[in-house]
């Protein structure tokens, strides 16, 4: 088939101005992206100007772009546009290193650290910044952070020899927590991330501190010879174990318990002490000692096993028999005592006057002393009374703890009771004898 020449010149004609239109839309398309950029990049440069950044530079590279693009200077404009998004990432980027090297100064600065070469440089920094030197900004904001990271490495240097590895190995923890934390804080150093540095100084400093107190608690331990130290050691272990897994506060507070175990134990030790000189001293001076001696039995059998509470009550409740033994005591020697100490020596010196005081004397014992020795005997017939109430009370305590709350063993139960009825029997055996005595006195 043959195409005429009519048709092939329609052909070709349609051909070249398919192609034009072509070439018109993607004019038009281009066009219409440079517009578009030309805007956002407008835009844009106005938020920095008024963020306080210099965009004097920018903004030429703007209205050199704007003028190529009126021109339809395609190739131009493109190239003015590319310049522009680098000049404009370079500012952003250079802007938040300052912001960044700012708060930096500033933390260094709060902890009384000096940052005068650090601080001059980055002040030349951001006066390069504000000229739009980028060149120059860029050169002292690296100078300022170079030395920003060596007074960093040199504040924190200490915390690498403050934990001591060889303190890890005494008590068989595993360096692994050591080496973790160690290798955080450098990381954290490089980055000069001082919120994170200041949370890893905290660990640091609080896990010396728990090994300080472990170590401390330790000697301790292996002073106390043959004594059961099973309480000891659990909180120890336990608090060992805390710092293994990373928990802090928990390895402080078993450390605290177990230094708070100590102090019971030394104040416990120093009571019984104290309570076996007085048990000694009132024994020397004629008192009745024997319950107290049972009793100290009793506390240190408790004291012996860690159970401090426990000695401590009963300790807390033999010292005051003891004290109102030895006031019963006094009572029934003190008018005795001073006839013997001061008659004799008065008659010598002062005989009519001990004559006439005699006489009187006489006629006032037939009138008051029944009245005064009877009245003596019934305080101390009411003293033992309220001893021997106080007694029942605890026993009804001790059945009360046995049987109904079972919170008490039977060999507790047992050996508490004997120890209650042995005082109970001896006030018993008291009682009847001051009573006797306070009777024949009426």
């Amino acid at each position: 088939m043959r195409i005429s020449k009519s048709s092939r010149e329609a052909a070709t004609l349609g051909f070249c101005l398919g192609g034009l239109l072509f070439v018109l839309l993607a004019a038009i398309f281009v066009g219409a992206e440079f517009v578009n950029e030309l805007d956002d990049y407008g835009n844009e440069i106005k938020s920095m100007k008024n963020s306080g950044i210099n965009v004097e530079r920018i903004e030429e590279l703007l209205l050199e772009a704007q003028n190529a693009y009126s021109n339809n200077e395609t190739n131009k404009t493109s190239l003015l546009l590319a310049q522009i998004e680098a000049l404009k990432e370079k500012t952003v980027e250079l802007n938040s290193r300052l912001n960044k090297e700012k708060d930096v100064i500033a933390f260094l600065k709060s902890s009384n650290t000096s940052t005068e070469l650090s601080q001059t440089e980055y002040s030349k920094a951001v006066s390069e910044f504000t000229l739009g030197n980028l060149i120059g900004t860029e050169e002292h904001l690296n100078s300022a952070i170079s030395e920003n990271k060596i007074i960093f490495a040199k504040k924190y240097d200490y915390l690498f020899g403050e934990v001591d590895e060889s303190d890890f190995a005494e008590f068989g923890i595993k360096k692994e927590v050591l080496n973790q934390k160690m290798g955080a804080l450098r990381v954290a150093i490089a980055d000069r991330d001082f919120t994170k540095i200041a949370l890893l100084e905290i660990e640091m400093l609080a896990t010396k501190d728990t090994l300080s107190k472990l170590g401390e608690s330790k000697k301790k331990m292996d002073s106390m010879g043959d004594k059961n130290i099973q309480r000891f050691s659990d909180l120890f272990n336990e608090a060992k174990l805390r710092i293994e897994i990373n928990q802090l506060d928990e390895a402080e507070r078993f450390s605290s318990m177990l230094n708070e175990l100590f102090e019971k134990e030394e104040r416990m030790r120093g009571s019984i002490a104290a309570f076996e000189g007085k048990i000694s001293e009132y024994r020397a001076e004629g008192i009745n000692t024997s319950i107290a001696e049972d009793s100290l039995v009793t506390v240190k059998r408790e004291y012996e096993v860690n159970n401090y509470e426990k000695a401590e009550k009963i300790l807390e409740e033999n010292i005051l028999l003891l004290e109102k033994e030895k006031e019963n005591y006094l009572l029934s020697n003190s008018l005795e005592t001073k006839k013997r100490m001061t008659f004799g020596e008065f008659v010598r010196k002062y005989f009519w006057i001990a004559a006439i005081t005699i006489a009187m004397l006489s006629s006032a014992y037939l009138l008051f002393y029944k009245r005064i020795k009877r009245s003596h005997y019934a305080r101390i017939v009411e003293k033992y009374k309220r001893e021997r109430q106080a007694l029942v009370e605890l026993i009804k305590e001790a059945q009360q703890d046995y049987y109904n709350k079972k919170i008490m063993s039977k060999d507790e139960y047992e050996q508490r009771i004997d120890e209650l009825e042995e005082k109970l029997a001896y006030i018993n055996g008291k009682l009847p004898l001051f009573e006797s005595r306070m009777n024949e006195h009426e």
